[in-house]
């Protein structure tokens, strides 16, 4: 069965193409509810703070699984959150453009995993 993860923590996942994604959810401080993204594996490194030049992280805050907003150097909207990843407390930098692309592969894998939980509901029911 699909389990819920808390905001933050991201879980190896595969989709049917069997490309590897770490998928988990994140909380927006202006929504109510978290949303559920997913980032290739082979990428995260691209997220991860430390690897960002354009930034300046004096002040900012990165809260365990909750999203907040600053701006890089050139004025460009950013999103910071701390999550857990690859087995390591990870502080990520999302652009807007990027976090559209992260929100669609979640919502991708939470529909797979769901309609496999279901598939494998009928397939006992079958048996039994």
């Amino acid at each position: 069965m699909t389990t819920r993860l808390r905001a933050g923590f991201f879980v190896e996942s595969k989709m049917k193409e069997d490309k590897e994604y770490y998928f988990g959810y994140l909380t927006h401080a202006g929504l109510e509810y978290d949303i559920a993204i997913a980032i290739p594996t082979s990428k995260l490194s691209k997220y991860i703070a430390s690897d960002k030049m354009l930034i300046d992280f004096e002040g900012m805050e990165f809260k365990l699984g909750m999203i907040q907003t600053y701006s890089d150097r050139d004025g460009n909207d950013i999103y910071a959150v701390k999550a857990f990843a690859a087995s390591k407390l990870q502080n990520i930098i999302i652009y807007p453009s990027q976090y559209q692309e992260l929100i669609k592969l979640g919502h991708h894998i939470n529909s797979y995993q769901n309609s496999m939980v279901l598939e494998s509901f009928v397939n006992l029911n079958q048996e039994s």
